[in-house]
């Protein structure tokens, strides 16, 4: 079965360079997602006990 993502050593800063020059693109996602107030509070709450 033939591989369809190959492994890079491209930097954060030229993965960047090639997604604002169109040579890479990004896919959209596949619907809206929208956290309820309370649990976008919750989840940062979270990170920040971390």
């Amino acid at each position: 079965m033939s591989e369809i993502f190959s492994p890079t050593t491209l930097t954060v800063n030229q993965l960047i360079e090639k997604i604002d020059t169109g040579e890479l693109g990004l896919p959209e996602l596949q619907r809206p997602f929208e956290l309820k107030r309370e649990l976008r509070i919750d989840e940062f709450q979270r990170l920040d006990d971390n």
